[in-house]
């Protein structure tokens, strides 16, 4: 039976990992979230006043909510975008292919939130 163990605490994490772009970090993390087989309509947001934190962490639960088949919870859709581009690898950040990538072909839970990324971040996470 799906259930979480993922603490608001944990969530701030990963949503501190993809902000500084720290995929190795970001990785570890979500491999041992998965691990638990997380039931992600019951994902608490997390606790803390930093938009960009609160983005990165909605962006976070609503992908792997839909890669897991399950709903996302219900706090992210009241959590609006980064207002500018945010790229999470940083060799997107010049133009060329990988940018083009992933601004074409980021998953759509991530562009939702101005935050692109190649179209298989964290699939092997």
């Amino acid at each position: 039976m799906p259930h979480s163990i993922t603490t608001p605490d944990h969530l701030c994490e990963m949503a501190a990992a993809l902000l500084a772009r720290n995929d190795f970090c970001l990785r570890l993390l979500t491999q041992s979230w998965l691990r638990t087989r997380p039931h992600f309509r019951a994902v608490a947001a997390p606790d803390t006043t930093d938009p960009r934190m609160l983005v990165a962490a909605a962006a976070l639960v609503e992908l792997l909510a839909e890669r897991g088949g399950q709903p996302p919870p219900a706090w992210t859709a009241t959590i609006d975008s980064l207002p500018e581009p945010f790229f999470a690898v940083a060799w997107a950040e010049r133009p060329g292919f990988t940018r083009d990538l992933c601004l074409n072909e980021s998953p759509e839970p991530l562009r939702l939130h101005n935050i692109f990324a190649p179209p298989n971040f964290l699939m092997m996470a």
